[in-house]
C-alpha cells in the first residue's frame, strides 16, 4: 500500500476513534441518563474502558507519536472494517439525539475523512450532518431506549476486539500470518452479518420512534374510529346516490372544481354519507386522502383548527413527501408540541408540494358554543384561511355539514375569489328517500318480525313519510317499535315521531335566546310566520309584516322609516337568516327578484319544536307538550291580530312614498293579510276575546278601512262560481262578508247592535244566506232563517241558497231551506235546477227530497240536458234509478238528439247502459245525424257496451247520414275485439262512406295493421280503391311509410301494380315517402318499369330528387336502367326538381360518370370537347327561352289538377 495513503487512513481512524471516546464521555455526563439506572451506567463505563484499552493497544488513540500502530491496520480490508464499526458507534450519538429531544444540546465534534474509499472529496456532508444534529437535544425517554443504545454500543466494541484481538503478536500480522482477514471473508463473517442485522433493527426502531415523536409534536386529534364506525353502520347499497350526482362527478373529475360543499338538515345521515365518499376516494391509489370527522364524540370539536392538525398528521403518515416535510419542520422546531403557526406553515407547504384531497365532515359542530360567539368567529376565520390555502392547483376540498349560515358566508362571502370553483350539493328528502326506506325496513323487519309483510311494508312507508326521510327520526323510534303492540298502536307511535327530535335544535334555540332582546324578538316573529303562515311569505311580505309584530297598542300606524334601504343579499343574511340561526331558509321565488324569494322552516320537525318552546305571550311561559295544541291556537291568533291591525291601518290602503328609499315592501303584505287573516282566528283560547273585539271593530260599516279591504277581497272571492258578481260593488254588506268568512261569532253583533238587515242585498243581489249556503254550518243557516232570511232571493247569476246547498250535498241545510219555503224549480242562468245539480253530484237524499217537493224531472238546461241525461253521462247509477222510478222519460233527447243511452254508451257507463236497456231504452234510436248508441260505443272502444247493445238487437250496419257504420268507426279506432264482434254479428266489411272510405282503408290510414287479415278473412276487398282518387289501400300504406302495413297487404293479395287517377302506383308513393325498404319491396313484386311516368310525366327518379330523399336517390342512380334524360310534361329536367346543392351534385356526378351533361330544362348531351360542350349549353339556354311560353301554359293548365307540385 502507498505509505501516504496508509498514513491518511490511520489518521482518519485516530480522529474517528477520538470522536467515539468523546461521545461516550458525553453520554456519561447526562444526569438524566445517569439517574436512569446504575447498572446501565456500569455497563457503559465498562465498555468505555474496553474501547479505550483497545484503542491504545492497536495504536489509534490520540498519542500516535508514542508508539506504532497494530500491524493488522496495514491491511486495507481490516482498516475498512474498523472504520465501519467506529462510524456505527459514532452514529449511535446521532440516533440517540433523534429519539431523545428533551435534554440540553450536544456539541459534537466533526468527523474526519478516513481513507481513500470514504469520499474524502466531500468532507462537508459529515460536517453538515453534525451541525444539523447539534440542534437536536439528547435524551433517553425510558429505560428501554437507554438499554437498547447501551447494548448496541457493547456489540460494536466487542466486534472491534474480535476483528483486531489485543493479545495477538504484532509480528504475526506483519508477516501476513493466518490471522489476517480478507475483505470478502470479513463481509461474510458471522460477526459482520450479526452487526448489520442489529444495526438495521436499530435503524427501524429509531425510525418508528421518530414517527411517534412527529405525531406527538403535531398533536392531532384522530377520528379514524368515527370513520370506521360509520362505515360499519352503513347499510349495503346506501349512500351510493351521492357518487352519481352531477356535482360530485364534476368535483371529482374537473381540475377547476376545487371545493364541493354537501349540506343538508340535521338527521339526514351526512356523516355516514361522508364516510362513504371517503371510502370511495380511498380506493383510488392516485389520491392522497386526508379526512376529519367532527362530532360530539370528538374532544376538540369546537376548535376548527383541529381539522388542520388532523390533515397534516395524515399527510405525514401516508405520504413520503409529507413525512419528509414534517420531519424537516420538526427538527428545526424547539417546542415539544407544534404551535399553531408551525402547523399552518407546514400545512401550506404540504399543499404546495402534494396533490391531495381533503375531507371534513361536521364542520358545523365547530360552531357549537352554547351562545359563545368566539368559536363562531373562529370558524369564519378558519374558512377564510381554508379557502385561501386550498387555492393551490393540486388540492381538492370536500366539506359535509349542515346548511349553516356561518359556513355559507365563509364559502360564498363577498370578495371570495374561489366562488367560481365551488360546487354545492344540497341534500333533499327525495335524494335519500330510497336509503331511508332501506333503513326503516331494516329496523321494522328486526323489531316487528312477527307482523305480516303487508303491515311491515305499510309501517315502513309511514315511518319514512312521517320523518320526511330523516334517518335520525326513524332511529329514535326504534325502541318504541315492539312486537307486542298492535298495528294501530304502532301507527300511533309513528305519528308521534317528530316529538323525539327536540334535542337536534337545542343548540340553535340557545343561540336565539342569547340574542339581545330586540334581535331575539325579531327572530321569534320570523319563526312564528314561517311556522304558522298559511303559505310561505315572501321576503317583501315578511319585511312589512315585521313592522307591526309585537305591537299591541291601539295605534295601527306603520313606521315605514324602519324599512331597509334596499332588499339585497346582505339584508337577507343579517336581518332574516342570521337571527334565526339556520332554522329558516330562503328559497327562490316566482321571479329573480330577491324580494320575491320565500321564507321556509328548514325542516318540518322544527314546527313541533317551536310549538313546545316558543313563549306564550300572555303568560311569558314556554309551551310544553300538554300545551302544544293550545299554543298552536294561541300563535295563530297572534298572527290574526297582526293581520287585522295591519288591515285597519290607513297606510295599508293609501299610496305611500319614501324619498330615496326602496318602497317595494310597502303594502307587500296586503295580499296575504286580506285573504288569510280569518283562517288564523281560533276560538276557545286565552286571546280569543281580543281577536273577536278586533273583528267587531274592523267590521263596522262606517270603517273606511273595512270598505277598502272588502274591495280587494271581492277580487279573490269572485273566483267562486256561486258568489260571482257583475260589474263593481260600490257598497258592501258586512253581514254578507261575515257569512262568507263564517264569522258566526259577530252575527248577533252586526244584526242586533249594528242593526243590519238579514236580507240586505248588495249590488250583485247577494245575501248573507247565499254566502252561508256555500260554506256555513246548519246552525248559522238556522239562525238566519229564524231571523227572517228569504230563501228564494237569487243573485244576479241566478244562484239561490237551495241550488248551492244541492250541489254541495248539504242534506240538512237543504232540508232547512225547503222547510222555510225554498223553491226547487228556480234555475241558474244556465238552466241548472237544484235537481239537476244534485243529480250531477250524486246526492241521493237530496234528489229524493227534491222529487218529493215537486221538482220537474223533464226540465232541461239551456243546453238541452235533463237530470236523467247528466246522471247517465256521469254514471250516477243510483240517482238514475231514483229518477226512473220517479217517472223520468227514458227516451228524452237533448241537444243534437242524444238520449241517455247515447251519452252512457259514449262514456262507457256499462252499468247505466244495462239499467237503461232493462228499462226499455231503444238501441236503434238515432240522433240528428243518424248515430246510434252502437256507433258511440264502437267509436270509443267500449267492448262490453257493444256486446250489450248487439245482444239487445242493435243493427250492426245501421248507417249515419254520411253512411258510416259501427264497423267503420271501430276500424278507425283499431279495436279488434269490437271489429270481431260486429263482423260476427253480420256487419259488412265492404260498405263505403260518402267519402269512399271502407273499413279497411280507415284501418290502413290509422296504421291498424292487426285488422287487415281479420277484415280480409271476412270478405274485405284489399284492392278496392278510393272512389275519388282511385288510390288503393297499398298506395295509402306506402304513402304512410308503414312497412308492416305494406307487408300485411301484400300478404293478403294487394296489387303492387294498381294505379290511381294520376297513373301513380304504390311504388310512386313509396318514392314520395322516401322509404328505401318499401320501395325495394314493391319494386321486387311489381311489374311497373323503373322509368314509368305518371300523369304529369314524373318518374320515380324526379320525385325522389324533388323531395330531397338522398338515400333513395342514390339507390335509384345505382340502377343502370334509370333514365337521367327524362323531362316531365312541363319540360322540367332533373336539375329543375331541386335547388338543394347536395341533390344537384349527386345528379351531376352521376351524369358525368355516364358522359352526360344536365341542364335545368332537362336537356342532355354526350361529352365531346370543351368547345362543343359550351356551344351545346348555349343552344340549350336558347331553347329554354323559346319554350318558356309553352311551359307557363302547361303549368297554368295543371294548376287545377291534383297536388302534382308535391309529387
Amino acid at each position: 500500500m502507498d505509505p501516504a495513503g496508509l498514513g491518511v487512513g490511520i489518521i482518519g481512524l485516530i480522529g474517528l476513534f477520538g470522536s467515539c471516546i468523546e461521545m461516550v464521555e458525553r453520554w456519561n455526563s447526562y444526569k438524566e441518563f445517569v439517574a436512569e439506572s446504575g447498572s446501565l451506567k456500569a455497563r457503559l463505563n465498562a465498555e468505555r474502558v474496553r474501547l479505550q484499552v483497545w484503542g491504545k493497544k492497536v495504536g489509534i488513540d490520540k498519542d500516535l507519536s508514542k508508539k506504532g500502530c497494530h500491524p493488522a491496520l496495514d491491511d486495507p480490508s481490516i482498516r475498512s472494517a474498523i472504520e465501519t464499526l467506529l462510524r456505527s458507534i459514532n452514529n449511535l450519538d446521532e440516533n440517540a439525539s433523534r429519539i431523545a429531544p428533551h435534554l440540553e444540546q450536544l456539541s459534537t465534534a466533526p468527523g474526519l475523512p478516513l481513507c481513500e474509499n470514504s469520499h474524502s472529496s466531500q468532507p462537508t456532508k459529515l460536517l453538515e450532518s453534525s451541525r444539523r444534529m447539534s440542534r437536536i437535544v439528547w435524551a433517553l425517554r425510558g429505560k428501554g431506549r437507554a438499554t437498547m443504545l447501551v447494548v448496541s454500543f457493547e456489540i460494536l466494541v466487542q466486534k472491534l476486539h474480535d476483528l483486531v484481538p489485543i493479545p495477538k503478536a504484532i509480528a504475526n500480522f506483519r508477516d501476513g500470518g493466518a490471522d489476517a482477514i480478507s475483505s470478502s471473508e470479513e463481509k461474510n463473517a458471522p460477526w459482520h452479518v450479526d452487526a448489520q442485522r442489529r444495526l438495521a433493527d436499530l435503524e427501524k426502531h429509531i425510525h418508528l420512534e421518530i414517527r411517534k415523536d412527529l405525531m406527538n409534536w403535531i398533536d392531532a386529534q384522530g377520528t379514524e374510529g368515527i370513520y370506521r364506525d360509520r362505515i360499519e353502520r352503513r347499510l349495503k347499497n346506501t349512500c351510493d346516490w351521492v357518487l352519481q350526482t352531477t356535482e360530485f362527478r364534476q368535483w371529482h373529475s374537473r381540475e377547476n372544481a376545487k371545493i364541493l360543499w354537501i349540506n343538508g338538515p340535521p338527521g339526514y345521515g351526512k356523516t355516514i354519507l361522508a364516510a362513504r365518499t371517503v371510502e370511495h376516494l380511498s380506493q383510488d391509489p392516485n389520491i392522497n386522502l386526508a379526512y376529519y370527522f367532527s362530532s360530539a364524540e370528538t374532544q376538540y370539536r369546537a376548535d376548527p383548527l383541529t381539522v388542520i392538525r388532523a390533515w397534516v398528521s395524515q399527510l405525514t403518515m401516508r405520504t413520503q413527501q409529507g413525512y419528509n416535510l414534517a420531519r424537516e419542520k420538526w427538527e428545526r422546531a424547539d417546542e415539544r408540541t407544534a404551535s399553531l403557526f408551525d402547523i399552518k406553515e407546514l400545512f401550506k407547504v404540504m399543499l404546495q408540494n402534494i396533490r391531495c384531497t381533503l375531507v371534513v365532515d361536521g364542520l358545523d359542530e365547530c360552531n357549537a358554543t352554547n351562545g359563545n360567539q368566539t368559536h363562531g368567529a373562529s370558524l369564519s376565520e378558519f374558512l377564510n384561511y381554508l379557502i385561501t390555502t386550498t387555492s393551490e392547483p393540486r388540492v381538492k376540498l370536500l366539506i359535509v355539514s349542515r346548511n349553516e349560515l356561518t359556513i355559507r358566508d365563509g364559502l360564498f362571502g363577498n370578495g371570495n375569489d374561489m366562488k367560481k370553483h365551488l360546487l354545492e350539493l344540497q341534500i333533499r328528502s327525495k335524494d335519500i328517500n330510497n336509503d331511508s326506506i332501506t333503513f326503516a325496513r331494516t329496523i321494522v323487519d328486526r323489531k316487528l318480525s312477527n307482523k305480516p309483510e303487508e303491515q311491515r311494508e305499510q309501517l315502513t312507508n309511514q315511518l319514512v313519510d312521517r320523518c320526511d326521510s330523516m334517518f335520525l327520526g326513524i332511529k329514535l323510534l326504534e325502541d318504541d317499535l315492539t312486537g307486542g303492540k298492535n298495528f294501530k298502536q304502532l301507527q300511533r307511535v309513528v305519528d308521534e315521531a317528530p316529538n323525539k327530535l327536540d334535542f337536534i335544535y337545542d343548540r340553535n334555540w340557545e343561540k336565539i335566546q342569547s340574542h339581545e332582546q330586540g334581535r331575539r324578538h325579531r327572530a321569534l316573529w320570523i319563526l312564528r310566520w314561517a311556522a304558522f303562515a298559511r303559505r310561505p311569505l315572501t321576503v317583501l311580505e315578511m319585511t312589512e309584516a315585521l313592522l307591526l309584530n309585537g305591537r299591541y297598542d291601539e295605534c295601527e300606524e306603520l313606521d315605514y322609516e324602519e324599512l331597509p334601504d334596499t332588499i339585497d343579499s346582505i339584508y337577507l343574511k343579517t336581518e332574516i337568516l342570521d337571527p334565526c340561526v339556520s332554522l329558516v331558509e330562503i328559497q327562490p321565488g316566482s321571479t329573480p327578484n330577491l324580494g320575491d324569494c320565500t321564507i321556509h322552516l328548514t325542516h318540518f320537525s322544527i314546527l313541533q319544536y317551536i310549538l313546545r318552546h316558543i313563549p306564550i305571550h300572555s303568560a311569558g311561559l314556554i309551551a310544553n307538550e300538554q300545551l302544544r295544541s293550545s299554543n298552536d291556537k294561541f300563535q295563530n291568533n297572534l298572527i290574526a291580530e297582526t293581520c287585522l291591525r295591519y288591515l285597519n291601518s290607513w297606510q295599508t290602503w293609501k299610496e305611500t312614498k319614501l324619498e330615496g328609499r326602496n318602497c317595494a315592501a310597502i303594502q307587500a303584505f296586503r295580499a296575504y293579510a286580506t285573504v288569510s287573516w280569518p283562517r288564523h282566528v281560533r276560538l276557545d283560547i286565552d286571546n280569543s276575546r281580543d281577536i273577536i273585539e278586533l273583528v267587531k271593530k274592523f267590521f263596522r260599516p262606517e270603517n273606511q278601512n273595512w270598505q277598502s279591504w272588502r274591495k280587494v277581497f271581492d277580487v279573490s272571492m269572485n273566483q267562486s262560481s256561486f258568489l260571482k258578481y257583475d260589474g263593481t260593488i260600490d257598497i258592501g254588506n258586512p253581514l254578507f262578508y261575515a257569512s262568507v268568512l263564517r264569522l258566526e261569532y259577530i252575527f248577533d253583533y252586526l244584526m242586533d247592535e249594528i242593526g243590519l238587515d238579514v236580507n240586505y242585498v248588495d249590488s250583485s243581489n247577494r245575501t248573507a244566506l247565499l254566502a252561508l249556503a256555500v260554506g256555513g254550518s246548519v246552525k248559522s243557516v238556522s239562525d238566519l232563517l229564524q231571523k227572517g232570511a228569504d230563501t228564494n232571493i237569487a243573485s244576479n247569476i241566478g244562484a239561490t241558497p237551495l241550488q248551492i246547498s244541492s250541489v254541495k250535498g248539504d242534506v240538512e241545510i237543504v232540508r232547512k231551506l225547503l222547510q222555510y219555503g225554498a223553491d226547487p224549480m228556480l234555475a241558474t242562468k244556465e238552466g241548472y235546477t237544484p235537481l239537476f245539480l244534485a243529480s250531477m253530484r250524486g246526492h241521493l237524499q237530496i234528489v229524493e227530497m227534491l222529487i218529493k217537493q215537486g221538482a220537474d224531472l223533464l226540465r232541461k238546461t239551456n243546453a238541452g240536458v235533463t237530470a236523467l241525461g247528466i246522471a247517465s253521462y256521469l254514471g250516477q247509477l243510483e240517482v238514475l234509478k231514483i229518477l226512473l222510478d220517479g217517472g223520468a222519460d227514458i227516451h228524452v233527447s237533448g241537444m243534437e238528439g242524444f238520449t241517455p243511452l247515447h251519452v252512457a254508451s259514449f262514456q262507457g257507463q256499462v252499468q247505466v247502459v244495462k239499467v237503461l236497456l232493462e228499462k226499455g231504452a231503444d238501441p236503434q234510436r238515432q240522433n240528428v245525424d243518424g248515430r246510434t248508441a252502437l256507433h258511440m260505443a264502437s267509436e270509443n272502444g267500449h267492448i262490453e257496451i257493444v256486446q250489450l247493445l248487439l245482444d239487445s238487437g242493435a243493427l250492426p250496419d245501421l248507417k249515419t247520414d254520411n253512411n258510416w257504420t259501427a264497423l267503420h268507426m271501430a276500424s278507425k279506432n283499431g279495436c279488434i275485439e269490437i271489429v270481431q264482434l260486429l263482423l260476427d254479428s253480420g256487419a259488412r266489411p265492404d260498405l263505403k262512406t260518402d267519402d269512399g272510405w271502407t273499413p279497411l282503408l280507415l284501418a290502413l290510414v290509422k296504421d291498424h295493421i292487426h285488422l287487415f287479415e281479420l277484415l280480409d278473412d271476412n270478405g274485405a276487398t284489399v284492392n278496392s280503391v278510393h272512389p275519388l282518387y282511385g288510390r288503393s289501400a297499398l298506395s295509402y300504406a306506402a304513402e304512410e311509410g308503414s312497412i308492416n302495413s305494406v307487408k300485411s297487404l301484400l300478404k293478403v293479395g294487394a296489387d303492387p301494380n294498381s294505379r290511381d287517377v294520376f297513373d301513380r302506383t304504390p311504388l310512386f308513393y313509396a318514392t314520395w315517402r322516401g322509404n328505401v325498404e318499401i320501395f325495394d319491396l314493391l319494386f321486387s313484386m311489381g311489374t311497373v318499369p323503373i322509368n314509368f311516368r305518371d300523369y304529369y310525366g314524373s318518374t320515380c327518379l324526379s320525385i325522389a330528387a324533388r323531395h330531397g330523399h338522398i338515400d333513395l336517390l342514390t339507390h335509384l342512380l345505382s340502377m343502370a336502367e334509370v333514365d337521367l334524360c327524362t323531362k316531365d310534361d312541363f319540360g322540367r329536367g332533373l336539375l329543375s326538381c331541386s335547388a338543394a346543392p347536395a341533390i344537384r351534385k349527386l345528379l351531376e356526378d352521376e351524369a358525368s360518370k355516364r358522359g352526360l351533361f344536365l341542364c335545368t330544362s332537362g336537356g342532355v348531351s354526350h361529352f365531346s370537347s370543351p368547345h362543343k360542350t359550351i356551344q351545346w349549353s348555349c343552344d340549350v339556354w336558347a331553347s329554354c327561352l323559346e319554350d318558356s311560353h309553352q311551359l307557363v301554359e302547361k303549368v297554368t293548365q295543371a294548376s287545377d289538377s291534383d297536388d302534382h307540385d308535391d309529387r
